[in-house]
């Protein structure tokens, strides 16, 4: 199923309102790349509608949209320059950035649980005091690694008592289900299909998890600003889309990763995707975080934590499209 333009349109569902954008050729990119993810239904729908496209034409800009396959791609394409805007868990976007990344955070995209930690049944483990000595899968600069760190950090145990088995998200699910890993630290679609599979969660606090949020390229913001906000724009109108089509943008979403209609159904009610901008919470969520990865050496030791979420924070983007 592909959503198309003149469906939209048959559907009566209005586009946001455009901020007049009169630029020269000289103010404007040739392209805008964006990272998009089966993690995150809004950059999904946005790409599939056509809605940024046709926003563009006037301008002669092109659209790119490069998948990625959780928060270490989204910042190592937003590093190499691949990508203008990607999606990554907050907790990542403070890691990438306390390292050098050259990202900044517009907005959030989803909230809600994200991400926990699941074993099989059998394996004898109820709890996060029962890692030690065991195998966890996890993705490495990603919110589920992160949920871990801290985890094991609130537990009282040092990460080097628990081999952790760096494996991309499917892969992770897979080797749980193989018995390759004790435990893996779970991110959707694959956290659904594990537990449909019979996986258990023994571990969960959302108070651990930052949620989803997009990134912008430093460059890219300070030179192109009203493009960042026009970005925005697409993604609270895809959000809308979503909210009145939850049908379609569920099935969607299933096609798109190849997912059974009941994944895409638990997955979905997993997300909050309307609640956009950056707020002190947030803020104190990605300090708090960044204690965790500095005092596991994934940061520099001298980072000042304040400082490098101010820094990675532009609410200012977000702020006004909501204004409108």
């Amino acid at each position: 199923m592909t959503i198309r333009r003149r469906t939209l349109i048959a559907l009566g569902l209005a586009f946001l309102p455009l901020v007049a954008m009169p630029v020269s050729a000289q103010e404007h990119p040739e392209r805008i790349a964006i990272g998009y993810g089966y993690a995150t239904p809004s950059t999904l729908v946005l790409k599939e509608t056509g809605w940024l496209e046709e926003q563009l034409a006037d301008d002669g800009i092109a659209v790119e949209w490069i998948l990625t396959r959780g928060s270490n791609q989204t910042l190592e394409f937003l590093r190499s320059g691949s990508i203008d805007f990607g999606s990554s868990a907050g907790s990542a976007a403070f890691l990438g950035h306390a390292n050098g990344a050259p990202n900044k955070i517009v907005a959030w995209l989803s909230r809600g649980e994200s991400t926990a930690l699941l074993t099989l049944p059998d394996s004898g483990i109820s709890s996060v005091e029962d890692l030690p000595g065991r195998k966890v899968a996890a993705t490495r600069a990603t919110e589920p690694y992160l949920f871990l760190q801290r985890a094991l950090a609130e537990a009282g145990i040092a990460e080097s008592e628990v081999e952790v088995v760096p494996l991309q998200h499917p892969e992770g699910r897979q080797a749980l289900e193989s018995g390759q890993v004790d435990a893996w630290a779970a991110l959707d679609p694959d956290f659904s299909i594990a537990e449909l599979r019979g996986a258990v969660v023994f571990h969960r606090d959302q108070n651990l998890i930052t949620g989803g949020v997009l990134n912008a390229h430093a460059d890219f913001v300070a030179r192109y600003p009203q493009y960042v906000e026009l970005v925005l724009q697409g993604i609270v109108w895809a959000t809308e889309y979503i909210a009145e089509n939850p049908d379609e943008a569920k099935a969607l979403y299933a096609e798109a990763g190849g997912l059974e209609p009941d994944v895409a159904e638990r997955a979905f009610a997993r997300n909050i995707l309307d609640q956009y901008q950056i707020t002190d919470a947030d803020f104190a969520n990605v300090v708090a975080a960044g204690d965790v990865l500095r005092q596991s050496g994934s940061i520099p030791e001298d980072a000042d934590l304040e400082a490098t979420a101010q820094s990675l924070f532009a609410p200012e983007f977000i702020d006004a499209v909501l204004a409108r």
